[in-house]
């Protein structure tokens, strides 16, 4: 298999809340497999996902270290599977 991706992932495992419309009346909590300049991998445990295609909203759960809120980026779901859920991250 030929390796498409353009950024190095990195096994990470932090809590995101994840949300987009109309699905969410709130942000779901996610945690990540890993994480890239690119995108990110998410672990799913029987919550409910968006589609591939959808666009949602990313955000990590927990404030920054000096308190700060995290950005809030976009990200479009590239892929579901018995990994998890992919999304790449939008400009």
């Amino acid at each position: 298999m030929v390796e498409r991706r353009k950024s190095e992932r990195l096994p990470v495992t932090v809590e995101v809340q994840v949300e987009w419309t109309p699905a969410t009346a709130g942000p779901l909590v996610f945690k990540t497999r890993d994480l890239s300049d690119s995108g990110i991998l998410l672990r799913v445990d029987g919550q409910a996902i968006p589609p591939v295609g959808q666009v949602v909203t990313v955000r990590l759960k927990d404030p920054l270290a000096d308190g700060e809120t995290p950005p809030l980026l976009k990200a479009e779901v590239v892929r579901q599977d018995n990994r998890g859920l992919g999304l790449k991250f939008l400009n």
